[in-house]
């Protein structure tokens, strides 16, 4: 099940994929020209349009590396987030971003706490077994830090663009009952049979 929202409209479409081949077939991600927000999963950047990136899902990340890796960078990063989101909150309603000053301020503050990030999460160099490289298994703090590094633009975006929501929370909104539905009737039909 796929949604695609929009303050006034949502579109739900069917396939039996969940990737690329789905989001093309259902057509509407191949013509957007706006902001997509989305949970940062790759397939969405391979569509040429701006993206944001839905912090509720960095947020919860950040919270598994504090709680189950006892990292200090997470716990200071989601904090940050937090902080810039009140900042946002309580901004102008003229304003169409923060202040130069402000957005300056927070990018250099985000920079920082991943520098931390990698500071706790030293990379190894990649082990050596029979002559041949292999890939050393990254930790789940290590892609965090490295998907805050990439898209730090995207995560920002609602701070320098106060059109972009903080979270995708509308799509998420829009897609539960069904997904409830779906667990109720324990199948993976858009209309489920009796119970």
């Amino acid at each position: 099940m796929h949604t695609t929202s929009t303050d006034l409209l949502t579109l739900y479409g069917h396939h039996p994929k969940r990737g690329s081949a789905a989001m093309d077939a259902i057509g509407v991600l191949p013509a957007f020209k706006g902001i997509m927000v989305h949970d940062c999963w790759s397939p969405y950047f391979g569509y040429a349009c701006e993206h944001a990136v839905c912090n509720a899902h960095i947020l919860r990340d950040l919270k598994g590396i504090s709680e189950n890796a006892g990292q200090r960078w997470s716990d200071e990063m989601h904090d940050l987030l937090l902080e810039i989101y009140a900042a946002v909150d309580g901004a102008p309603e003229s304003a169409g971003s923060l202040t130069p000053i402000e957005i300056e301020e927070f990018q250099r503050r985000f920079d920082l706490i991943l520098e931390n990030g990698k500071a706790e999460n030293p990379s190894s160099p990649l082990p050596v077994q029979g002559g041949r490289r292999s890939r050393k298994r990254r930790t789940p703090a290590e892609n965090l830090i490295d998907r805050c590094q990439r898209y730090r633009v995207e995560i920002l975006r609602f701070m320098t663009d106060f059109r972009m929501p903080f979270t995708n929370n509308l799509a998420e909104r829009d897609i539960r009952m069904v997904k409830v539905q779906q667990k109720i009737s324990g199948t993976s039909q858009l209309c489920g049979g009796g119970i």
